[in-house]
């Protein structure tokens, strides 16, 4: 349906077992990587390009909401941050425009926007069960709807504790990303 043949994964492997490696496609994934299948048979034409386009329609639509409320609240964390001292001390100085916008006004305007990203980690995830359903793209939003539907907790909770860790890690990258961000923020 979005540019994937019967019988192969999106990225044109079969998924039966090579002649070559003797390895089916999930495997040969894990242990070679996507290089070897794509760049050694030459055949990265016909591999990468439908898989990257059954991902562009779900990716823009998971996509276009967060990013709507990323700009929002980047360009109301700028503007405020353009109207403190230090904006003016630097323009005072003599700094080119581009630099005080990238240097001064747009690394102090971030820190909520890191906020907001690493909040949306769960939102993004909660999304993927719509839009694997919407999509008919099996991953782990479809396996969690399948589980809860038949009742297999084991697999839910699983699918949660994951959840729960992809968010938790999220939150720590949010965290080294301040303290990159802000030199006045630091770990005790």
């Amino acid at each position: 349906m979005w540019g994937v043949t019967e019988g192969q994964s999106p990225w044109g492997m079969s998924p039966q077992p090579s002649t070559s490696s003797g390895l089916r496609w999930d495997e040969r994934h894990l242990c070679h990587g996507l290089q070897e299948r794509l760049f050694i048979d030459g055949r990265w034409q016909e591999g990468l390009l439908p898989g990257l386009r059954a991902l562009l329609l779900p990716a823009v639509s998971l996509a276009v909401v967060q990013a709507a409320i990323l700009a929002r609240i980047t360009r109301s964390s700028a503007l405020e941050v353009l109207r403190e001292d230090f904006v003016r001390t630097a323009r005072a100085k003599g700094l080119s425009r581009n630099r005080v916008t990238i240097a001064h006004v747009l690394r102090n305007a971030l820190l909520p926007v890191v906020t907001i990203l690493g909040v949306q980690m769960g939102t993004v995830l909660a999304g993927s069960v719509v839009i694997e359903s919407v999509f008919s793209w099996p991953g782990i939003g479809s396996l969690l709807f399948d589980s809860v539907s038949s009742r297999n907790y084991p697999v839910v909770l699983g699918i949660m504790v994951l959840g729960s860790l992809v968010v938790i890690a999220a939150n720590i990258a949010v965290d080294l990303v301040y303290m990159w961000l802000d030199p006045r923020i630091e770990i005790r």
